[in-house]
């Protein structure tokens, strides 16, 4: 008796149960919905290009929800698009060979932190 080779990889199919669960998170939170399919295939896009990371997280929801408030502080409101663009300068302002995979940050909570985690995810940090 002989088998056929799988037509898959081996590990696409654990792959593609974490793409599933992602997915059903996001669903669920509401974080992947909303603003009609244009807004939904920017933000599905984006997640493809930057994953699950916190860059990816902040870069979706600037697609899906440009003007919702992402942080609020002492300074006051910071939307998403703008939380998105003030990292995306900061971060084009790192070192060209990027952070190293840790980076430390030293600073106290407001946007100044937020911006810098950003930043540095968007780098691979």
């Amino acid at each position: 008796m002989t088998h056929a080779r799988p037509a898959y990889r081996p590990g696409t199919r654990r792959r593609i149960g974490h793409i599933r669960d992602l997915t059903a998170l996001l669903l669920r939170t509401g974080l992947l919905f909303g603003g009609g399919p244009r807004r939904l295939l920017r933000q599905v896009g984006t997640l493809r290009r930057w994953g699950t990371t916190l860059a990816g997280l902040v870069a979706s929801s600037a697609a899906r929800s440009p003007s919702r408030p992402a942080l609020i502080d002492d300074e006051g409101v910071l939307t998403f698009a703008e939380l998105d663009g003030l990292a995306a300068r900061l971060a084009a302002g790192l070192p060209l060979r990027g952070p190293r995979p840790r980076v430390g940050v030293l600073c106290r909570n407001h946007r100044g932190m937020a911006l810098t985690l950003v930043a540095c995810s968007r780098r691979g940090a």
